[in-house]
């Protein structure tokens, strides 16, 4: 039953060190850890003013299946979204599905 509630599809991303041949770190980049099925739902939007721009937050409850792997700073990105959320702590209510404060700041 909770399975029909995902209506979309997400992937996630995680911050890895780049390691050379003889294992010297060479710097980060992002790695695509996998995809997962996910609701999204609005929480909070909030436009503050700042020179020369109006800044804009947005705050959002993504939803997941138990098995999905994120971790807290965790970008991830929705099927057709190009811009890409923040993630916080995920929480397991139950040990039933995850839930986790997604994030995005922008300009308007």
């Amino acid at each position: 039953m909770l399975r029909s509630l995902f209506d979309r599809t997400c992937t996630i991303k995680r911050l890895v060190q780049i390691e050379d041949e003889y294992k010297t770190p060479k710097g980060e980049d992002w790695k695509t850890i996998g995809t997962s099925r996910c609701r999204l739902s609005r929480k909070n939007l909030r436009a503050t003013q700042e020179a020369p721009d109006l800044k804009t937050n947005e705050s959002y409850m993504l939803y997941m299946p138990i098995g999905a792997d994120i971790k807290a700073g965790d970008r991830v990105s929705l099927n057709g979204d190009t811009k890409d959320f923040t993630a916080g702590p995920p929480y397991k209510p139950g040990n039933h599905h995850i839930e986790v404060e997604v994030w995005r700041e922008g300009s308007a």
